[in-house]
């Protein structure tokens, strides 16, 4: 849909985030955030507000493959517990992504997930969860804070938490 739209900037979106959450992206340069830097949205006075942090609806029970691919401005993700499966690459590069809350009955945590989520400083995996996917926190350099991985997980993925350089805390399976 986007692919080599390399000029392109902003997107402003008039749906919501219910609505984006529909969206299919067959893979990563078909999201415009490939793309572009900034994600505008309207707020309540009908005005365009820059997307830095985004509260995803209770109807939402699942968010696909590369859907929050590029939000590098956004810092906080609240995840509810209606969503019980996130895609692969769902939050790849969103690079000054700080907090992020996983819902409770999650059970995957696909490919790529978090890859590249540059500030990311901890993150709690849900103890519902059992699988950890290829470079799921790849490139997650700004982990500081300890890192559980729960008692029932049983496949964590090639790379999962490769290149994750900054990582002072402590590990704890």
């Amino acid at each position: 849909a986007f692919y080599k739209c390399s000029s392109l900037t902003n997107v402003y979106y008039s749906g919501t985030i219910e609505d984006w959450c529909n969206i299919t992206f067959s893979d990563d340069n078909q999201n415009p955030m490939y793309y572009a830097s900034h994600f505008y949205m309207l707020d309540e006075n009908n005005e365009w507000y820059e997307v830095t942090r985004i509260e995803i609806p209770n109807t939402v029970t699942s968010i696909g493959n590369y859907q929050f691919y590029g939000f590098d401005n956004v810092t906080e993700i609240i995840i509810p517990n209606s969503v019980t499966s996130i895609g692969s690459y769902a939050f790849y590069y969103c690079a000054f992504l700080e907090s992020v809350k996983l819902p409770a009955g999650l059970t995957v945590l696909n490919e790529g997930v978090f890859n590249t989520c540059l500030k990311l400083s901890t993150v709690k995996i849900p103890e519902s969860v059992t699988s950890l996917g290829a470079s799921a926190f790849a490139y997650c350099v700004g982990f500081t804070g300890d890192l559980i991985i729960p008692e029932g997980v049983t496949t964590i993925g090639a790379n999962a938490f490769s290149d994750c350089s900054g990582f002072t805390g402590d590990l704890i399976i």
